[in-house]
């Protein structure tokens, strides 16, 4: 209502024209509200308006502004970029009945302690420790099925590295009929057949070289390894052959 009216006329017309800009702001609001439940937060409310109507317009801006805080957080911890732990630790509960905050603080500590946890657990792997394994009980939910994940990946690699050193062990104290038994795949089961195949052949050269030299010290002279050897096995089987050769032609 833009004409000149004069005493209560004038009031009444001032207290319609306020009530006119109070639906406005009611569907101002209204507006802007309805694009931020569809996650567009590019609008915030003017405040221009007067009373109750600039207070609600004040009280969806502040909303807006808690909601885009949120996003870039959100955005922080999709990008590894958990810097907002700390002032948010400091904020605390906004109210008695919050649990928003709460619950970022929680989920960005949660973060924080499984990538210190699987960063102390591949170092001390990487130092040659396997025994070591990371405490699941600390980590709630789906974080504790990723320290479960590692330490069966540690699991898999170490059972096949120890009993390869078992076996290497029995080896070296010259037992030729000890063997990897483990079921393993890929690479771990590569292992397995390159150390038994290594003892296989390694116990059938010295067996009949074992037997070679038996019958040596029994007088017989009439025998040669025909058996192809390979590597430096090659030069043994060359000298057992001449010494037989020599000493049956000197005999």
């Amino acid at each position: 209502i833009t004409a000149t009216y004069n005493g209560d006329f004038n009031t009444l017309k001032n207290s319609i024209n306020a009530c006119i800009d109070g639906l406005g702001a009611l569907e101002e609001s209204n507006r802007v509200l309805g694009k931020m439940s569809l996650n567009d937060y590019s609008e915030t409310m003017p405040t221009n308006y007067l009373g109750i109507y600039a207070e609600i317009g004040h009280s969806i801006n502040d909303v807006h502004t808690r909601l885009t805080r949120i996003v870039e957080i959100s955005t922080n911890i999709a990008n590894g970029d958990l810097c907002d732990l700390e002032v948010w630790s400091k904020i605390g509960k906004r109210s008695d009945n919050d649990t928003l905050i709460p619950a970022l603080v929680g989920m960005i500590q949660n973060i924080i302690n499984l990538v210190d946890e699987t960063e102390k657990m591949a170092s001390i792997a990487i130092e040659g420790n396997l025994s070591n394994r990371g405490d699941v009980s600390g980590f709630p939910g789906e974080y504790g099925k990723i320290v479960t994940g590692f330490n069966q990946t540690l699991d898999a690699v170490i059972a096949p590295i120890e009993e390869a050193s078992a076996t290497l062990t029995q080896l070296s104290q010259g037992n030729l009929h000890t063997k990897m038994q483990g079921d393993y795949r890929g690479d771990h089961a590569q292992i397995k057949e390159a150390l038994n195949g290594t003892i296989t052949f390694l116990s059938e050269y010295v067996e009949e070289i074992t037997h070679t030299l038996e019958q040596i010290g029994q007088g017989n002279l009439d025998l040669e390894i025909t058996n192809e050897y390979l590597g430096d096995f090659q030069a043994i089987k060359s000298a057992l052959n001449d010494i037989t050769s020599s000493l049956s032609t000197t005999m």
